[in-house]
């Protein structure tokens, strides 16, 4: 307990550096996770009439799965979804149609892997924060940051490379915690509402740390410009004792 709650620290203070270091609004603030989804779903409930006396329940066998890619910013914004069917070829994908701007992909195990990565950071991640930029009036190279687990296939030095390219600093979660401090992984609103006051508690303390270095610096800069005013006064004083 005593060593997550050392991760913990050290994860929040680190989100919390990058925001305030280069001024990232929350809509630029995403976090991204993998899910499972049942393609056929099923469950252990089912609806009839009132007053009926046997009630089936429909169960199904078919486990096929197939895996989602969802994002969320701080400011609670959902991204358009990746979603990867199992297959080799776009001929496994379900012959219907899927709302505009869906990254719909596939793999030979249904899993993400640093290809499909590749292409969500390109198809989802790169428009969303390029139209967020345009509507806050931000430069295109104004920067972002993903937060997400170290899942290997989204951790290569490639993918890294590539969200540096785009001006997305990349934070990774601290091994072992995604249950505790990933959003998209936390089942509590209260936990995640706990997590954000303790970030908030961590901006609010840098902030405080980097008032407190500027006016520092204030008061070096006054110093030294009382020390040369000093310092001109007494040359001074000594070349008018030097003509008398």
């Amino acid at each position: 307990m005593a060593q997550f709650e050392e991760c913990k620290e050290i994860f929040l203070a680190d989100v919390a550096a990058e925001v305030i270091i280069n001024d990232i609004p929350e809509s630029l603030i995403i976090n991204w996770d993998q899910t499972g989804l049942s393609i056929v779903p099923s469950g252990d409930w089912t609806t009839e009439k009132e007053g009926t006396n046997i009630v089936p329940i429909a169960h199904s066998d078919d486990k096929r799965q197939l895996t989602a890619v969802l994002a969320i910013t701080a400011a609670g914004d959902y991204l358009l979804p990746q979603l990867l069917y199992q297959g080799k070829t776009p001929k496994c994908h379900p012959q219907v149609g899927f709302p505009d701007g869906w990254d719909v992909w596939y793999s030979e195990n249904h899993w993400s892997n640093e290809i499909t990565m590749k292409q969500y950071i390109d198809k989802v991640i790169v428009p969303f924060f390029s139209e967020k930029r345009q509507k806050l009036k931000l430069g295109s190279t104004f920067p972002a940051a993903a937060i997400f687990d170290n899942f290997r296939e989204q951790t290569t030095d490639a993918i890294l490379s590539l969200l540096r390219s785009h001006n997305i600093i990349p934070i990774q979660l601290p091994a072992n915690c995604t249950d505790k401090l990933q959003p998209l992984d936390i089942p509590s609103t209260n936990q995640w509402k706990t997590i954000l006051k303790e970030m908030h508690h961590f901006h609010s303390l840098l902030l405080k740390l980097t008032t407190l270095e500027n006016r520092i610096l204030q008061y070096e800069t006054r110093i030294q410009s009382l020390l040369t005013t000093n310092q001109s006064e007494m040359t001074d004083q000594i070349s008018i004792l030097q003509e008398e």
